[in-house]
């Protein structure tokens, strides 16, 4: 299936922010890099605040509840946990890329309300997806049962 215009987009600045930061990102020359005309990319989005805002709920979110879908559903969460964070690092380091949430988190504008609440709602998402595995962990006893798992959570 081939892409649309607002998905090559994306695709493309997803990875120019991976490289050099949202701080970086210049929407103008990720589009020439596509062919793609200003008139296209504006029908898509206002300008670059949009497109980080589409990155984070299309790409970012995704991206991280996926990769941590195998660790939140493990039955040894611990053992899983540290597994992905270690490939994670290694991947990093591999392919020279920075922590897209954190770079979009450190880097955007902090005037951007629906920035802030997009990552804000990430967060919670993120958190109450842990707080579940947390959970089902402590039913199947591996995880200690003391302390509650929003504070678990936020540890990990």
């Amino acid at each position: 299936m081939e892409k649309s215009t607002r998905e090559l987009i994306l695709d493309q600045c997803f990875n120019a922010v991976s490289q050099k930061g949202f701080i970086a990102l210049r929407t103008d020359i990720e589009i020439k890099k596509l062919g793609v005309t200003k008139g296209a990319f504006y029908h898509y989005f206002e300008g670059k605040n949009a497109v980080g805002l589409a990155l984070v709920n299309e790409r970012i979110k995704p991206y991280y509840l996926d990769l941590w879908k195998d660790v939140l559903h493990h039955s040894d969460i611990k053992a899983t946990y540290f597994d992905l964070l270690e490939k994670e690092k290694r991947r990093v380091n591999a392919q020279g890329v920075n922590d897209i949430l954190c770079s979009m988190a450190a880097e955007s504008d902090l005037y951007d309300t629906d920035m802030r609440e997009a990552l804000a709602e990430f967060t919670n998402d993120f958190l109450r997806e842990i707080q579940s595995a947390i959970r089902s962990a402590k039913t199947h006893g591996k995880v200690v049962q003391s302390g509650d798992s929003r504070s678990q959570s936020m540890q990990l």
